[in-house]
């Protein structure tokens, strides 16, 4: 496994104490402290490897969140992070949860995960369906109050850490994630190897288990592929975060999840053909155990999908 780059610590060492020190000082406060760092790292002499270096002077230097506390006052600091990892939760669970709303009301009106807290959005008319959101987006402000209340100004923070906005990506990383999405692409569009795949049945019985709904979600599948394929080509032209990037990563996410929920919707993704010697009893179980599977798959992946959309959102707002 290969070291840490040396730059690549002390930028997330700073972007880290950033997000928690309040706005006004933030600049002024990790340019301080990124001249610091040089200065410790230059006081260990050339016999020093620079990343051996760079790992004392962070570590001298403590958590960004106590070095945070310590430079801006614990309660200003602790106020600052609190509010910040508020703002920050507020939207993404907004999203995943409307998401899920959405989702369970194409399932059925009556439908919910958690009565009273998550199920289906009204849809009987525009003015339910805006209270129905207006609602969920009250419900996630208030599990957010609880949450940062019960955290603390002391370990508000560390919610903050979890929720980082920034994008990490390599060139070394967006090539790798080129060649998947290559893979990816011959596994849709090769029907030789996609029917290979997704197929029941041996010998000459064997035949493909997608149905014709899913046949007809590829082209869209592999419109979302190349949204992410660009995503990585601007990601190796510009060599690391930028509005481009993070723009078209946003752009990526959002198409993804409205294609995993098209997915959920959909009633024919799925056909066991009948050379795979099933009764029509175990053709049945296994049709619906499959569907079931993907429906919680793409539920999963959408609800992820709409949580990076709304990171990269709010990350393109910190940048301009």
């Amino acid at each position: 496994m290969s070291a840490p780059d040396p730059a690549a610590r002390i930028a997330a060492y700073l972007e880290r104490l950033r997000d928690v020190l309040p706005h006004d000082r933030a600049s002024s406060v990790t340019s301080d402290v990124a001249a610091l760092i040089e200065d410790r790292i230059d006081a260990a002499g050339p016999a020093v490897p620079r990343a051996e270096a760079v790992e004392r002077a962070l570590a001298a230097l403590g958590a960004p969140e106590a070095l945070a506390a310590a430079l801006a006052g614990d309660a200003a600091g602790g106020d600052a992070a609190a509010r910040r990892a508020f703002w920050r939760l507020v939207p993404i669970l907004f999203g995943g949860h409307l998401l899920v709303s959405v989702v369970l009301a194409v399932a059925g009106a009556g439908t919910s995960l958690l009565p009273g807290l998550v199920g289906a959005l009204p849809t009987s008319s525009p003015l339910a369906t805006a209270f129905g959101v207006l609602g969920i987006f009250l419900a996630d402000v208030g599990f957010a109050t609880v949450l940062v209340a019960l955290l603390g100004r002391e370990r508000a923070p560390a919610l903050l850490h979890r929720l980082r906005l920034e994008m990490p990506g390599t060139r070394r990383d967006a090539a790798l994630s080129l060649v998947f999405l290559a893979l990816l692409a011959a596994i849709l569009d090769v029907p030789a190897v996609r029917d290979r795949l997704f197929a029941l049945g041996a010998g000459e019985g064997r035949a493909s288990l997608l149905g014709d709904d899913a046949l007809a979600l590829i082209p869209f599948a592999n419109g979302v592929l190349a949204l992410f394929a660009l995503r990585h080509v601007a990601l190796l032209v510009s060599g690391g975060e930028r509005v481009g990037t993070l723009a078209l990563d946003a752009l990526a996410s959002l198409c993804a999840a409205v294609l995993a929920v098209v997915a959920m919707t959909r009633d024919a993704l799925i056909r066991v053909p009948d050379t795979a010697g099933l009764t029509a009893a175990q053709a049945r179980t296994l049709t619906d155990l499959l569907v079931r599977t993907v429906f919680v798959v793409a539920l999963v992946s959408g609800v992820l999908l709409v949580a990076r959309f709304v990171r990269r959102v709010l990350r393109i707002r910190q940048l301009v």
